[in-house]
């Protein structure tokens, strides 16, 4: 699924941002009349018909309100995938009106984003799960950055709102030179990945993996037991302990309409939109100009974000 940036503005300085090269408080965003024309491209070229809006933080983009009114009032569109912090969505609620908006909510604790954020942030939910009752378009996600992360708060949301399924992913470190692979990083997080797990499993939550997938190889045929006994049949609804965890091109798109194959190389090479015919186009470029040139042995290629691979700059002969 490609993403839009709508907006470089965000309300908040995660301490593990991915977009913190974009993220500032007077940012660029795009022209609305733009954004309607690259949704319509994206859906149309999409088998699902949707796309997702990123940001910065999607909710401050200046059109918001008429981006959710533009979507509900489109028969092209079947869904918008929006990619937020949930702080301000509750400002919205007058606007959101169908199941057409699916909602990816990143949870930070009271401790990182304030006590005065987080309430506002567990509004917009209850908005999302009892008013709208739109739980089945709703995920709450956690970025795993420290060892010793608190995951109290996490779990008491998904308790207290009765999801069912949590979005997990470990946060790629802005030191990843430091690591030979990604699955060096990933092994040092096991034990943090098995605390989360042994939690959600108790409050009968199934986790899935969003980016830097975490392979099955780098747990030990009793782990892999604990954790399939853990969650059971579910575990099949799950991609926690699958045997390779691919990486292919998402297709980030910025205000300026410049293309990433992920905001992971923001910093490198970058498209223009119009310039290509098809996204499937502009998907095979990154492949033949990033994939291909990384070399990733079997091992390596089973884990992790492709960007381990380049920063260790070893290049396909």
């Amino acid at each position: 699924m490609a993403n839009i940036m709508l907006t470089e503005k965000c309300n908040l300085r995660c301490p593990y941002c991915f977009a913190d090269d974009f993220v500032c408080d007077r940012g660029k965003e795009i022209p609305f009349e733009e954004l309607k024309r690259v949704i319509l491209r994206i859906v149309r070229e999409s088998p699902a018909r949707k796309v997702g809006l990123i940001g910065g933080e999607p909710t401050l983009y200046s059109k918001f309100r008429e981006t959710l009114e533009f979507m509900e009032q489109s028969e092209e569109i079947r869904h918008i995938v929006i990619f937020t912090n949930g702080i301000l969505l509750n400002q919205f609620a007058d606007s959101i009106r169908s199941d057409k908006p699916v909602f990816l909510i990143n949870c930070n604790s009271p401790q990182t984003i304030g006590n005065s954020n987080f309430r506002r942030m567990e509004q917009s939910i209850e908005m999302l799960v009892r008013d709208k009752r739109l739980i089945n378009n709703t995920m709450l996600g956690l970025n795993v950055y420290k060892k010793d992360q608190d995951f109290d708060f996490f779990i008491k949301l998904l308790k207290d709102y009765c999801f069912r399924y949590a979005r997990i992913s470990l946060v790629v470190p802005h030191n990843m030179e430091q690591y030979d692979s990604a699955k060096q990083y990933q092994r040092e997080f096991k034990s943090t990945l098995l605390r989360l797990f042994r939690q959600l499993s108790e409050i009968e939550v199934v986790p899935n993996y969003d980016c830097n997938k975490v392979p099955a190889s780098i747990w030990t045929s009793d782990e892999q037991t604990e954790i399939r006994e853990m969650f059971g049949e579910r575990i099949k609804r799950s991609n926690i302990l699958h045997p390779a965890q691919k990486c292919s091109p998402t297709l980030d798109i910025d205000t300026q309409l410049n293309v990433f194959r992920c905001f992971g190389f923001s910093d490198g090479q970058k498209v223009k939109l119009d310039e290509f015919e098809s996204l499937n186009q502009i998907k095979a470029y990154f492949v033949e100009n990033i994939d291909k040139n990384v070399l990733r042995c079997h091992e390596e290629c089973e884990a992790g974000c492709l960007r381990f691979g380049v920063n260790r700059h070893v290049i396909c002969e």
